[in-house]
């Protein structure tokens, strides 16, 4: 695959770093592909309650952040020549910003690639949210067991903490009239 063109008010060095910037814009997304993919995975996982694949599925996922983070420098060092024709910081540069820059040809690979990676974002944003959804369901499911727990577990209202008869006559209860 060759690098799309560069239109001419880019600067020359801009063509080389277009094919890069392709190249870590493409490894970004699969990158984020497959952390959809984990995020399935611990969805399954945690209505399995397998804490194992739940521990293993986070070291894969640190695995991967370090990937992106690792992208992520290389990203701002592809972008490099655009910002200082665009006259803003490298982590300031936007496809956008780069398409205004670049032929016909770059701009529309440029922004394919972006919406393609932002749509793998926005999947793993939606499968994290809703694994946090489960997990506060189960949290909740868990919280409301413990205190029905604690309740049962409380000392009889006719009977005092050493067995005996209480002191203070039970409170009133409501009487069934029925039969």
């Amino acid at each position: 695959m060759t690098a799309p063109e560069v239109s001419q008010a880019a600067a020359p060095e801009a063509a080389g770093s277009l094919a890069g910037l392709l190249a870590v814009l493409g490894a970004e997304e699969a990158a984020y592909v497959e952390l959809g993919r984990l995020a399935e995975a611990r969805r399954r996982a945690i209505v399995g309650a397998d804490v194992e694949e739940l521990a293993r599925l986070a070291g894969r996922e640190q695995a991967l952040l370090g990937r992106l983070q690792a992208l992520e420098g290389a990203r701002l060092r592809a972008v490099q020549p655009w910002a200082a024709r665009l006259g803003v910081p490298d982590d300031a540069v936007t496809i956008s910003g780069l398409c205004a820059l670049a032929g016909r040809p770059a701009a529309d690979a440029l922004r394919a690639a972006g919406e393609r990676l932002r749509a793998q974002v926005e999947a793993v944003q939606e499968a994290n949210r809703r694994n946090a959804e489960l997990l506060q369901a189960c949290l909740a499911s868990v919280s409301a067991s413990v205190l029905q727990l604690m309740q049962v577990g409380q000392v009889h209202p006719h009977y005092g903490s050493n067995g005996g008869r209480a002191e203070a006559p039970p409170a009133p209860r409501l009487r069934d009239y029925r039969a």
